[in-house]
């Protein structure tokens, strides 16, 4: 029997509120958003339901949320987040929770999100585990399964950084990361 997270399906969860609610001072009214690894779009209903002036769809690999997502009104596609098939500078923001952690080439889908986004990036990222017990069970799932200040500062080399400080999870299994980059500043360099 799976558990259900009540977060998906509660867009108001007060979960979602300490982990979303931080984010939007970073997403400017009236802008657009791609978000990749978009999940059931839990982000995106929260994205609309208190910011519906900014236009978001989201990507992500599994068919199976696509559908999820589209069936709950979104534009979504199923989108390798290692190749983004968008032209560069598509989007104002680009967001991404939890799912670079999941890639074998986090720095190259890194970098297209740069590519594709105008003015900023918006990562969370794992951060370290609460139990220690945790790291065997998350490495079979996980290509990198936290980022250290070392592997952070290795997969962030080069770009501009706005934010970068530790972020509410709502699983409370793992601390995360939120990571916020200036992609215009960061494409010049």
């Amino acid at each position: 029997m799976t558990h259900e997270d009540p977060r998906i399906e509660d867009i108001d969860h007060v979960l979602n509120i300490l982990d979303f609610k931080p984010i939007l001072f970073f997403i400017p009214h009236g802008s657009s958003l791609l978000d990749v690894g978009c999940g059931k779009c839990t982000w995106l209903a929260f994205l609309r339901k208190h910011r519906p002036d900014v236009e978001a769809i989201g990507v992500d690999i599994n068919p199976d949320y696509v559908r999820i997502c589209r069936e709950k009104g979104f534009k979504a596609y199923v989108m390798d987040a290692m190749n983004l098939g968008f032209e560069p500078e598509s989007f104002d923001t680009v967001t991404c929770f939890h799912t670079l952690e999941h890639l074998e080439d986090d720095r190259k889908a890194l970098l297209d999100m740069v590519r594709i986004a105008r003015e900023r990036v918006i990562l969370v990222l794992p951060r370290r585990p609460v139990r220690m017990e945790q790291i065997e069970e998350y490495m079979k799932h996980h290509y990198i399964p936290f980022y250290t200040p070392l592997t952070l500062r290795k997969l962030l080399k080069g770009l501009k950084i706005i934010t970068l400080k530790p972020h509410y999870n709502p699983t409370g299994e793992y601390e995360s990361w939120l990571v916020v980059i200036d992609a215009e500043d960061s494409r010049s360099s």
